[in-house]
């Protein structure tokens, strides 16, 4: 993509093939950014999601290597703990990476414990693993499940982007968060297999 664009669009040859922008292809402002090695200072908060820090215009494909999260209140829930947002969330805005232990989907024999204790942090990663981050993960573990659709309550949605060439799940608000608003997103179908609806995290 020229440096002018911002990689939002689907003529992005990056974004086209389900990867974050990568220098080595796509020609967006991603480049600079990266090459600068730096990020953005924790104690600032980010500018909004279509300038950066000279008010360019800059590379929209590439949250998960950026890494500016939005800061989440984990507290008491409708279903248990959940993640709650502790500043306004803007639509599409990334909210953070889902990070847990990678485990082989054939090889799985945490079910009986898991269905034991209640509680379930799978996501679905690809057909062969999934992320498992009941004991490696960080705020997103405590997104609850919200109903799909047009009426339903998830306010977010998770993706499977590759990183230079490493898949990344990352959640991204599908509407606008308001502050203190429960973050939710829809498990899908393969989760509520022989389980009752309910959440992920108690």
């Amino acid at each position: 993509m020229p440096r002018s664009q911002t990689c939002a669009e689907t003529r992005c040859p990056c974004r086209k093939k389900g990867w974050e922008c990568d220098p080595s292809v796509c020609e967006c402002d991603n480049l600079t950014f990266l090459n600068s090695r730096k990020k953005w200072p924790k104690n600032k908060k980010p500018l909004p999601r279509l300038f950066a820090p000279n008010e360019r215009f800059y590379c929209q494909n590439s949250d998960i290597q950026r890494g500016i999260v939005v800061e989440v209140e984990i507290k008491r829930g409708t279903y248990g703990l959940g993640a709650f947002a502790a500043e306004r969330i803007l639509q599409n805005q990334f909210i953070g990476e889902y990070v847990g232990e990678l485990v082989p989907s054939d090889l799985d024999n945490r079910e009986p414990l898991r269905d034991h204790v209640d509680l379930n942090y799978n996501f679905g990663y690809n057909p062969s693993f999934y992320l498992d981050s009941a004991r490696v993960g960080n705020e997103t573990r405590y997104i609850n499940h919200g109903s799909g659709g047009k009426k339903g309550t998830a306010n977010s949605v998770g993706e499977t982007r590759l990183v230079f060439g490493e898949q990344r799940v990352g959640l991204w608000a599908t509407r606008y968060i308001e502050k203190g608003e429960e973050i939710l997103f829809n498990y899908g179908t393969n989760y509520w297999k022989n389980k009752k609806p309910g959440v992920l995290s108690t």
